[in-house]
């Protein structure tokens, strides 16, 4: 999946949106990671790019179907939506579920809640957990809707690196090895720094994987998170206050010369 994330990003900053569809489709190993990126490419408006990954992930599905049949496909759909259930009631804390797990030893907002409310109380962890998601997507989609989100200007790549942050933060299934998702921004985050800031992303970037494995130990600090929740804000920040593109400005530059 990261290997596909990463194709994608380099398919996209080549103008290749088709490729960059498929480098994405790889995510459908795991749906609760695709379903945020295929909103933020709705959002991202890059029609191309999200028609090729729904449609490369329709074709694998069609291709597998006689292999596996219908029963096993309703089934495992099924289960996804049981296993969304059991995190609503605190993975089997109030009772059955389809799957039993340690919430709080998972990264995200949800782990995060969980972690410090306790997965059994399920009224408060589920409000806290929603309240969050809620307010991650909001930000986003309100910055992605006023700042049109690309790989090829400043602005745009903080918008994509916030998207990514948010599909990070809203997933509720996301565990401590899954943060090396994380790399995917670092090719967009060194083309919107100056020179010498480029090793201190790349450092920075380091520290949060190191943060991810902390969050391993039988106590789970949520390191990465409170930093995930951090660089989300900082990324929007940041998207709200860059720059026009390089292009525009050395035209404006020229207009103002050209017309003193």
């Amino acid at each position: 999946m990261l290997a596909g994330c990463l194709g994608a990003v380099l398919a996209a900053r080549s103008h290749r949106p088709a490729w960059a569809g498929l480098g994405l489709a790889v995510l459908a190993l795991k749906p609760p990671l695709l379903i945020p990126v295929l909103v933020v490419l709705l959002c991202m408006r890059t029609w191309r790019t999200l028609a090729t990954c729904l449609a490369a992930v329709s074709l694998v599905f069609v291709v597998t179907l006689p292999l596996v049949g219908w029963s096993t496909e309703l089934e495992y759909a099924g289960f996804l939506v049981a296993v969304v259930g059991s995190h609503l009631d605190g993975a089997g804390a109030a009772g059955a579920a389809a799957w039993h797990g340690g919430i709080s030893g998972m990264e995200a907002v949800n782990g995060l809640v969980a972690g410090y409310v306790g997965q059994q109380n399920v009224a408060v962890l589920d409000v806290l957990t929603v309240a969050g998601v809620a307010a991650v997507v909001a930000r986003w989609v309100w910055i992605a809707w006023h700042v049109r989100p690309t790989v090829h200007d400043p602005r745009g790549r903080w918008v994509v690196v916030a998207g990514i942050a948010a599909a990070m933060l809203t997933d509720l299934h996301l565990y401590p090895q899954d943060c090396v998702l994380l790399l995917v921004a670092l090719p967009l985050l060194t083309t919107s720094v100056t020179a010498e800031w480029r090793l201190p992303v790349v450092l920075g970037v380091a520290v949060f994987l190191d943060a991810a494995w902390l969050d391993q130990l039988p106590v789970t600090p949520h390191v990465f998170t409170w930093l995930l929740a951090g660089a989300f804000l900082w990324a929007c920040a940041k998207a709200m206050r860059a720059g026009a593109p390089a292009g525009h400005i050395i035209h404006s530059r020229a207009t103002v010369s050209a017309h003193p």
